[in-house]
Formats: C-alpha cells, sequence, structure tokens
C-alpha cells in the first residue's frame, strides 16, 4: 500500500512545486494569525532559520522568542539524531500537563517520532503536543510552522481516526485522507462514503467542540495540497 501511494503522488514536477507553495503558505499564515490568535513570533522566522537547522547548531535556546497574550516564553532546539526537537518553555518553571512526555516547564513541542496502529509502523511522523491551557492559542500552528521553515513536511501523516481535532489541523497544512489503517495493520483506501462522514463529523466537532473519540483505527494523510484546500473549504 506504501508503494502504491508513493507511485501516485511522487515524481510531479508541478505537484513538487504545489508542495513548496504550501509550505510557503503555512509560514505566511503564521505571521497573518498572530493578532487574532494572541501568539507572537518575536524574532522574523527567516532570522531563527540558523537556530533552527541541528547539523548547524545540536543546541540553541532564545529567551523570549515567543509571546502568548504578552506573556514571554522561550524556544529551544534540540538535535535528535539526523532530525531535531522544537519545544516552547516557560522560563518560570510553572509545571504543564503535556500528554505524551514528562517536561513540566514545556508549554508545547514537536518532534519526529514513530506512529503505531496494531501491527502497522511509520517513522516519518511529526508529533506535536500542546499544554491543555494554552490549547487553541496557535501554539501548535507556530510550532508547525517553525519545523516546515526548514524541514520538508512528511508525505504523509497520520491520525486516530476518531480524532477530528488533528484530522483538520492537518487538513489545514495540506494533507487529504487517503487510507484507513486497520487494527491488524492492513490498510484500505478511504472510500468517497467515508470520506463524506469525516465530513459531516468535523463540522460536527467544530460546532461542538468534542472531545477526542478514539477508536481502534488511524487515517493515513497524503501531503495534497489541493484536495485538502478544496475539502477544508467544505467543512469551514
Amino acid at each position: 500500500m506504501e508503494n502504491l501511494f508513493l507511485e501516485q503522488n511522487g515524481g510531479n514536477v508541478s505537484r513538487d512545486i504545489e508542495i513548496e507553495d504550501n509550505r510557503k503558505r503555512i509560514i505566511d499564515t503564521l505571521s497573518k494569525r498572530k493578532e487574532s490568535s494572541g501568539i507572537e513570533l518575536n524574532y522574523d522566522i527567516n532570522a531563527l532559520t540558523p537556530y533552527l537547522r541541528p547539523e548547524q547548531l545540536p543546541f540553541s535556546s532564545l529567551s523570549g522568542a515567543v509571546s502568548i497574550d504578552g506573556e514571554d516564553f522561550d524556544l529551544e532546539v534540540s538535535k535528535k539524531g539526523a532530525d531535531f526537537d522544537i519545544k516552547i518553555i516557560d522560563p518560570s518553571g510553572k509545571k504543564h500537563k503535556v500528554n505524551r512526555v514528562e517536561e513540566d516547564n514545556m508549554i508545547g513541542g514537536i518532534w519526529k517520532c514513530e506512529f503505531r496502529c496494531g501491527s502497522y509502523e511509520s517513522s516519518d511522523h511529526w508529533a506535536i503536543s500542546v499544554a491543555a491551557e494554552y490549547q487553541g492559542a496557535g501554539v501548535a500552528d507556530l510550532l508547525y510552522a517553525l519545523k516546515t521553515s526548514v524541514n520538508e513536511q512528511p508525505k504523509f501523516e497520520h491520525v486516530n481516526e476518531g480524532d477530528m481535532r488533528f484530522l483538520i489541523f492537518y487538513i489545514k497544512k495540506g494533507y487529504y485522507p487517503c487510507s484507513i489503517i486497520l487494527p491488524n495493520g492492513n490498510e484500505e483506501v478511504v472510500s468517497d462514503q467515508h470520506i463524506e462522514e469525516l465530513k459531516e463529523r468535523m463540522k460536527s466537532s467544530k460546532e461542538q467542540k468534542s472531545e477526542i473519540n478514539r477508536t481502534p483505527f488511524a487515517l493515513r494523510l497524503s501531503l495534497d495540497p489541493s484536495r485538502a484546500e478544496e475539502l477544508y473549504q467544505q467543512i469551514k
């Protein structure tokens, strides 16, 4: 199944241009959201490039690089093998409950990790985690834009089939559902009917701000900016 999707989506020059345009759009969107979201990057994102390249700096820390509703936070970047982690740190040392990791003073982070669903595994996945009290402030968008500014987006991303919040997030980032991963690790192409069902569930989730409804299934999303934008317009 992986090879099938790679053959369908790879090696297309116009598609490569579209994906590069998508990365630029993600970065541009960050600056346009500042006033409305309450989050602000206190550095020009292009000026941060040297701090975000792990081959140049194995670790870097910038004090007061991020402001959220007038409160300053530090930005930390650390090398992790061939990849790197980006974290937003509370300099006061205040404890924050962040899932996936045990770091008291971190309010958000993005890093490369493995995704698993049953016997299915993928090593090309960006995990994003934000403390509960800062969700909705634009932290995840900022982290993703920083990572995207120096990294090519993964060809595929993955979400739990019941996690409408992250599904909407990745659709906004240019991903489109391409397959459903079954509990035994096998994949099936997402049907048109399932896409219609997902649309209704995403709309309902946005209206009701519902919690995550975990399922034993996962979705694999292909980086396909045109189709993703079309889908997002239908659920806005």
